[in-house]
């Protein structure tokens, strides 16, 4: 799995084709990048009015943060009543402001995604956006030079096998 994540990573950081990105429901984690999220410079990103956009789902991130104060089954293992409560609300706060941002008109507001479309609405959007996209030049940011995979072998050691 890690293999073809790269090479979605490394396809979509290098192509030069206009990249529309549509996130219908959930876009977190790794698989935002690799599908080509807004770090790899889309021409546009759609998203519905259902779309949770966020690097880490609030419960995740809560987790990852009290990790040290969780067993394997992520269960509080403080027995103070008192440092239980803290830990509970802490991971609550974290979880509740997480999840205030991920809400699409939010990620809109910050200019993480470019219009916020109806379900209907959205095969429309992609016709007009295939259709602009034959005008296009070619040429696209790469944002990110430095990823290199094993295609650039040859370039990486100059031609020697």
């Amino acid at each position: 799995m890690l293999a073809y994540g790269s090479n979605l990573i490394y396809t979509n950081s290098t192509n030069t084709t206009p990249m529309f990105t549509v996130l219908l429901r959930k876009a977190s984690g790794a698989g935002y990048y690799a599908m080509a999220g807004l770090p790899y410079d889309p021409v546009v990103q759609l998203s519905t009015c259902l779309t949770r956009l966020s690097v880490m789902e609030g419960r995740t991130l809560a987790i990852a943060t009290y990790n040290t104060k969780l067993d394997d089954n992520f269960e509080i293992l403080a027995k103070d009543p008192d440092e239980r409560r803290a830990i509970e609300t802490g991971m609550r706060s974290v979880e509740q402001r997480i999840e205030a941002d991920m809400d699409p008109y939010v990620a809109a507001r910050q200019m993480d995604t470019d219009e916020i479309v109806g379900v209907s609405e959205l095969r429309s959007y992609l016709c007009a956006l295939v259709e602009m996209s034959y005008q296009y030049t070619g040429y696209r940011r790469v944002k990110n030079p430095r990823i290199w995979t094993m295609h650039d072998l040859a370039v990486l050691t100059g031609g020697i096998r």
